[in-house]
């Protein structure tokens, strides 16, 4: 955490402050991602978080996102998620209940406790399906119906991204391992067009199995205290592909759920398991190859400037060559992990 009251523009935070009856030098910037500014507001044991979101422009609308989740999350699961105070529509922020806790540190290695709350979270969301669709609006980020349409957009992550970012004594390994990415999407993108002209399978999922999905969901994206756990950073959430949530919440590369088959399995009906069987089986690698290009997104330049704009600290060079040994340490973690064969007959033991 940093105090910034005095480096960043932070004026929707300073009016919360004042609202809130709090002395506006309390406010303390939040670690946060490049999508929003999240502040935390008060002291002496009160505190607040006030988090602030982007102009919606052409961009996905964060702030809707989060708070359609919250308010429906509070009537499904409100012992999981922070309380929803204020919705500031003028000055695009919401303020929300402080959560006090641990966050989880880089490779945290999900306990049974922890993935057990997740599975109930994801459960307590989905139980029942009555006045849903008057509650969430919006599909989760990269919240794709058709499993073509999540290779396309690993495609377009792959050429939006620039090799002469890399050093030099590593761009040629770059270089090969983006082909190869590329090679392999090729392959899966073969395997899921002669299985639906096999007819067996779908390319887009029935509308019907469609699920609520916190998305970005994992532990990364949880504080724990002695007697509970929460989630947070909702602005990503909306309907989504249960077989995406599924696999996201096993392989995504930020906190570890160290299992053979994903725990989130857990949370599905078994006639759904059985649905789903054939399109997790064809998705979980191609979503491998996605996370592995998200690893790698700080080579995309648009990307990298939104990452200098959100730390000013940050050192080009050194942020690249550290993204490729994250990349590097995920691929072992999981590569031997996905093969086809070996997630049938994982899934065939539920």
């Amino acid at each position: 955490m940093k105090n910034s009251f005095d480096e960043v523009q932070c004026d929707f935070a300073v009016f919360w402050a004042k609202e809130l009856g709090q002395d506006p030098e309390s406010l303390v910037r939040m670690k946060g991602g490049m999508n929003n500014s999240v502040y935390r507001c008060g002291k002496e044991g009160k505190f607040w978080i006030i988090k602030a979101y982007p102009s919606v422009g052409l961009r996905r609308d964060g702030m809707k996102a989060e708070v359609e989740f919250l308010r429906f999350a509070s009537g499904r699961a409100p012992q999981y998620v922070p309380k929803l105070c204020r919705v500031d529509h003028q000055r695009r922020c919401l303020v929300l209940e402080y959560l006090s806790g641990d966050t989880p540190l880089e490779n945290h290695i999900a306990s049974n406790e922890e993935v057990s709350a997740a599975v109930d979270f994801y459960k307590r969301l989905n139980c029942r399906k009555d006045n849903v669709g008057d509650s969430i609006s919006m599909n989760a980020a990269d919240g794709y119906r058709r499993i073509t349409q999540h290779i396309e957009n690993t495609k377009k992550r792959i050429k939006s991204m620039d090799t002469s970012l890399v050093s030099i004594r590593k761009r040629n390994l770059v270089r090969t391992i983006l082909h190869k990415i590329y090679d392999e999407l090729e392959k899966q993108a073969k395997r899921v067009s002669e299985q639906i002209n096999n007819g067996k399978l779908e390319d887009e999922i029935n509308q019907e199995l469609l699920r609520i999905s916190p998305s970005d969901f994992g532990y990364h994206n949880a504080i724990k205290s002695k007697s509970s756990i929460h989630f947070i950073d909702f602005e990503f959430a909306g309907w989504d592909d249960p077989a995406k949530t599924v696999i996201d919440f096993w392989i995504q590369p930020r906190a570890i759920v160290n299992s053979t088959k994903s725990p989130m399995l857990r949370a599905l009906r078994k006639d759904e398991r059985q649905v789903l069987s054939e399109r997790i089986v064809l998705l979980t690698p191609i979503l491998y190859l996605k996370w592995v290009c998200i690893i790698l997104g700080v080579l995309n330049p648009e990307r990298l400037e939104k990452l200098k704009f959100a730390d000013t600290e940050i050192i080009p060079e050194l942020k690249v060559d550290e993204q490729i040994e994250r990349m590097a340490k995920y691929i072992l973690r999981i590569e031997n992990t996905i093969s086809t064969s070996y997630l049938k007959m994982l899934i065939a033991t539920y």
